[in-house]
This record gives C-alpha cells, sequence and structure tokens, in this order.
C-alpha cells in the first residue's frame, strides 16, 4: 500500500507539474476540508487523499485540501448542508444519498444499465451535456459541482445463481432505496432496505438472501463471497460519484485556483479510474481462478430486459423539470 501511495503521489505530481500563479482570492494556506463517502482504508479514499497531498505541493500550500473519511465529520446524507454552512468545504461522494433533495438526483446519480459501461457513462457526463445539466442542479442548492470521477460497475452477490429476470422472483435481496430497488421490486424480487452496516449479517443470518453492495473487490474485501458463492454482473449499477464544493468556498477561491483545481480534478479521474480498475480486475482473476464463487454475467437480452424495466421506472421517478430534462439528455446519448 505504501509504494502505491507513492506511485500515486508521483503521477498526480507529474500531471500537476506546470507553474502555479498565486491569487489573492483565498487566503494562502487556508485547509480545505473535504469529506468522501469512503472509509478511511478504502482505495478511493487513499487515491483522493494522495491527489490532495500532491495539490498542495502542486500549488506551494496555497491549496491546501483536508481529506476526512465517510461520516467522520457529518453523515453522507448531510454533506450538501454542512457544504452550504461552511462546515465542510467539499466532498466526494455518491448523488445517491441526496435523492430526497430532488428526483433528478436518483435520474443522475445511477443510471442502471442505461449505458454499457462506466466509459459511456464518463463520456455522457463530460462531453455529452451530463456536466452542465449536474451544475445546474447542484446550483440551486448552493453547490458547484466539479466532476464525476469515475466508479466501476457493481456486481451484487447471491446465495443462489441468477441468470436473468425470471430468477429475480421472489429473491429476498438487500439492496438501497433508489431506481434499481423499485425496478427489482417490479421484477418480482422481495427487496429489502437494510443499513450497509447491517447486510453481512442478514446474509449470514438468511434474512436475505442477495446483497447489493458494491464493485467484486470491495465484495471480496467485505467477505461476501464467503456467504453467497454467486457475483451476478447485471449492469444493473453504475453509480455518478461527485466531487463537489460549497458555493461560498468555489467563489473565494478565485479563477486562477478554479481553474488549478479544475484541471486537477480530471486528473484525479483518471487516477481513481486506473486503481479502481486494477482493483476490481485482481478481485475477478482471484475469483474466476478458484472454485467457490461463479461469476454469472447476464446475456445482452437479458440486460436489454432490463434497461427497458429501468427506463419505464425512469421516466415515473422524473417528475421534476431539471429530472426529465436530465433523463432526455441521458438516455438520448445512450
Amino acid at each position: 500500500m505504501h509504494t502505491r501511495r507513492k506511485f500515486l503521489r508521483v503521477a498526480a505530481g507529474a500531471a500537476l507539474a506546470t507553474p502555479f500563479i498565486a491569487t489573492p482570492g483565498l487566503a494562502r494556506g487556508r485547509v480545505l476540508n473535504l469529506q468522501t463517502w469512503s472509509g478511511a482504508n478504502s482505495t478511493p479514499f487513499n487515491v483522493i487523499s494522495a491527489w490532495a497531498e500532491a495539490l498542495n505541493e502542486r500549488t506551494n500550500g496555497d491549496l491546501r485540501i483536508r481529506v476526512s473519511p465517510g461520516g467522520s465529520i457529518v453523515s453522507a446524507s448531510e454533506t450538501f448542508e454542512a457544504m452550504r454552512n461552511g462546515a465542510l468545504d467539499a466532498h466526494y461522494s455518491s448523488l445517491g444519498y441526496f435523492a430526497t433533495l430532488d428526483p433528478a438526483f436518483i435520474i443522475l446519480g445511477d443510471p442502471g444499465p442505461t449505458y454499457a459501461n462506466p466509459d459511456q457513462l464518463g463520456n455522457w457526463m463530460n462531453q455529452g451535456g451530463g456536466i452542465e445539466l449536474a451544475r445546474e442542479l447542484y446550483d440551486r442548492f448552493d453547490i458547484h459541482f466539479l466532476r464525476s470521477i469515475y466508479y466501476p460497475s457493481e456486481q451484487f452477490v447471491s446465495k443462489t445463481p441468477i441468470h436473468g429476470i425470471s430468477d429475480l422472483q421472489g429473491l429476498k435481496m438487500r439492496i438501497p432505496p433508489g431506481l434499481m430497488s423499485v425496478t427489482f421490486a417490479k421484477a418480482g424480487a422481495a427487496t429489502v432496505n437494510i443499513p450497509g452496516g447491517e447486510a453481512y449479517n442478514a446474509l449470514q443470518s438468511g434474512i436475505v438472501d442477495a446483497v447489493d453492495w458494491s464493485t467484486p473487490a470491495v465484495n471480496m474485501q467485505t467477505g461476501l463471497y464467503t456467504l453467497a458463492p454467486y457475483s451476478i454482473d447485471a449492469r444493473h449499477s453504475m453509480a455518478v460519484i461527485d466531487l463537489a464544493f460549497g458555493k461560498r468556498t468555489w467563489n473565494a477561491l478565485g479563477a486562477d485556483l478554479q481553474g488549478v483545481l479544475t484541471e486537477a480534478s480530471a486528473e484525479l479521474d483518471l487516477q481513481m479510474k486506473g486503481a479502481l480498475v486494477s482493483e476490481d480486475a485482481a478481485a475477478i482473476s482471484s475469483l474466476e481462478s478458484g472454485d467457490e464463487v461463479e461469476i454469472i454475467t447476464w446475456s445482452e437480452d437479458e440486460i436489454a430486459r432490463l434497461r427497458e424495466m429501468t427506463q419505464a421506472t425512469q421516466a415515473e421517478v422524473a417528475t421534476s423539470d431539471i429530472s426529465q430534462r436530465i433523463l432526455e439528455s441521458l438516455v438520448s446519448a445512450a
């Protein structure tokens, strides 16, 4: 881990090696508080911490970001308000935590199987109009959406083989509330909203037979495959993870520091992709080389069926003007 973090620091420093000219927009050396949605020992936390360290060095201390793990300052669902009132300056988080603010966060936060892979989703976000719509949405809450940061497609774990939609019938499944929980329930799954910290015990005790948790690497790290020997690749979840700043902080930075952060955020996106893709590839290779866990990849026909069901749910959920415009752009680019 030490070697890997050193590599990330060097890579981030090289990517940000152009000279920096200080501006009076923000007092030199002010520490900006950023809370992540991930734990202190997670790969995303390590990557963004190394990125922040390189940014500090790059700007000679004029941009200092203190990175805190999820829940250490406020709960994940409270970071918007914390950025508004100054308790936080920024966050790196999942849009799903803010679904109650506007249905647009549901539509944008995890489009499910709308796209074939996270790269296609990223292309829409950064080049197809997604970032402009996200910024319009965030502006309403005095938050500046800086950029979406790469996150891989997830797989859910199951005690029984799930090859397609019909196998979801009657499946007791822990899945977070949102677009896909509604869609899976329509398919016949008995969806249960259990806090993440209780998912392992629920699977172990038989309260549920399947858990929608995270990527193969994280599923492995949390021991879920010791209880559920099937990893289901249904392309059901491709979360949008953001890097955002409170407007008060963002406006105080000044144009030069804003430009540095904008450029640096693109590098963070690439660094996060490299680390998470590598981590998942290693996990999948480990699973495939053994005989204890089977990865079941749904056929394109089954994924198309799931996509059609998801689009029906999206249309029902998109009740605000901004959510409808996000959905129209999202689907038209797919």
